[in-house]
């Protein structure tokens, strides 16, 4: 920004907005002397469509309400709406970079080309192998974008950057790896996220249709009750009955299993041994979880407090929210 930037107010608050499919939370920043601080946490219930058909107008109404401390905010888009791709290739110029990515992406992207943002980024310094260097591309839809911008616009807010949910897992917890293979696991309602790094670096991303969900249908059945009652119900559920384990055990299996997918892809073809797990998310709220999946994949799993300054208990569904606060602090 240069002279300008020496003249204007240095921005000291931040909001990150995670739309998800069963709540919107938002997490605001405030940045002074010390370590970035927490001073808001917000959520509500988002409405029927986020991951579909949006009832746009309640979207904007619960926007709204939020009532953000700042009008320029950021956002991510859901994860299993956009096409990624980590790719390896050799020295070139980013302009040569993003030709080189399109047709990767053209093959496998869902609708014709004009109607999708193609980008990418270099995720490595310089090529960790012969291979060449490792890059992200990524592909949304046009169409999606815009809603967005256009939503948040009528709820009398700037959308300052549309980020990636994996992104902001990775920067809500880069302080903490930064000498270790660890993998990011964050559960959401419908979609678990995956992040799995080697040091400060991403080697590996990948989002499925496993979530929050699953245990709230188990816990329905379990208390003969509807899926509305059973998702305030299911936390206690895991917290009391003697034996969670077993009432979850189909849920936690497939979480299992798809995560180690996971772990095994980037052991098998990257050479990355992860050798820890960190838990976010609503899901990861389910008390036994770390434990049993720490027992089922052989990997220290915990839910960790993330290097920021709290007056309240970290709550680990705000996750994506406070990585998204955190773009423009950490760089």
């Amino acid at each position: 920004m240069g002279w300008l930037g020496k003249i204007l107010p240095r921005r000291t608050r931040f909001v990150g907005i995670d739309l998800g499919t069963a709540e919107v939370k938002m997490a605001e920043i405030e940045v002074g002397n010390r370590d970035p601080e927490v001073i808001a946490l917000r959520r509500l219930t988002s409405p029927p469509g986020v991951e579909g058909e949006m009832e746009e107008d309640q979207v904007v109404e619960i926007l709204k309400q939020l009532s953000p401390g700042v009008k320029e905010v950021i956002s991510c888009l859901p994860p299993e709406k956009v096409v990624t791709r980590i790719l390896r290739l050799p020295p070139m110029s980013d302009k040569e970079r993003e030709e080189a990515v399109r047709p990767e992406l053209e093959r496998v992207i869902p609708a014709p080309r004009e109607e999708m943002i193609i980008r990418s980024l270099w995720l490595e310094e310089k090529p960790s192998s012969q291979e060449g260097r490792r890059c992200l591309a990524l592909a949304a839809p046009v169409s999606l974008v815009y809603l967005y911008h256009s939503l948040f616009a009528r709820a009398g807010l700037t959308l300052g950057v549309l980020d990636l949910p994996a992104f902001a897992l990775y920067r809500l917890f880069a302080q903490q790896i930064q000498r270790e293979n660890v993998a990011l696991v964050d559960v959401g309602a419908r979609v678990t996220q995956v992040v799995i790094t080697r040091g400060p670096e991403i080697v590996f991303l990948r989002s499925f249709s496993v979530g929050g969900d699953l245990f709230t249908r188990l816990a329905a059945e379990y208390l003969g009750v509807g899926l509305e009652e059973a998702e305030k119900a299911k936390l206690e559920v895991a917290a009391t009955s003697p034996e969670p384990e077993e009432i979850f055990r189909s849920a936690v299996l497939e979480l299992g299993r798809e995560v180690k997918r996971c772990l095994d892809f980037c052991e098998n073809q990257e050479g990355v041994k992860v050798g820890r797990i960190i838990l976010s998310g609503g899901g990861a709220k389910l008390r036994f979880l770390p434990a049993f999946l720490e027992s089922m994949l052989g990997v220290k799993t915990s839910i960790e407090t993330p290097l920021l300054h709290f007056s309240f208990p970290y709550d680990p569904s705000f996750a994506i929210a406070l990585g998204l606060a955190l773009r423009e602090v950490v760089k």
